[in-house]
């Protein structure tokens, strides 16, 4: 489980890839949709994306209580793809922060929280190894999809790399979600 949490977490924090999409947004806003923006415009839906996810992981942690990490983590990881998705048919910055900022921003709260909370259910004896690991997810991930993007983007343009990491991921992480449970009540740990 804290594997999956992991993995998870992987794919949720590739948003911290936002340095790579700031150039090759700002030239096609600028060439392909006549707007005149600045790079650090382009770092407001970054911003909106990390006030949200905060705000939201904050906020939900009683629905992973009340339905179970399973479909709570399922949500967050749809919700998480469709930010992509949709931040691929955006035609302005307003658009991009509300369609990548607020609803991917809401994803990545919700499925974080939910593998956190089954990571420190599960290893109370280790909560701290458990947790630290299932973030690790979110922390390394840029060393990874960074690469990703800039390849993707290279290949492919900007928009269209949204499209592939919005439908990567879904495919990963809904799959990935399946096996998330709280233990039994009273569950302990052998030994423990």
């Amino acid at each position: 489980l804290v594997v999956v949490g992991l993995i998870i977490n992987l794919c949720l924090g590739a948003v911290y890839s936002w340095s790579v999409f700031v150039n090759p947004l700002t030239d096609y806003f600028s060439q392909n949709l006549g707007q005149t923006v600045t790079a650090n415009e382009v770092l407001l839906p970054y911003s909106v994306i990390l006030a949200v996810f905060a705000i939201t992981m904050a906020l939900t942690g009683k629905y992973v209580e009340t339905h179970g990490p399973r479909k709570i983590t399922i949500v967050g990881c749809i919700l998480t793809g469709l930010g992509w998705l949709f931040a691929s048919r955006v035609s302005s910055l307003t658009m991009l922060s509300v369609m990548f900022g607020v609803i991917g921003g809401i994803g990545i709260g919700i499925a974080y929280g939910a593998t956190v909370a089954v990571a420190a259910r599960w290893f109370p004896d280790r909560r701290g190894l458990a947790v630290g690991l299932t973030v690790f997810g979110v922390g390394f991930s840029a060393f990874i999809t960074a690469n990703l993007a800039g390849f993707f983007i290279a290949a492919y343009g900007v928009m269209n790399t949204f499209r592939i990491f919005g439908i990567g991921s879904i495919l990963f992480t809904v799959p990935l979600a399946l096996p998330l449970t709280f233990p039994p009540p009273g569950w302990k740990p052998a030994g423990w």
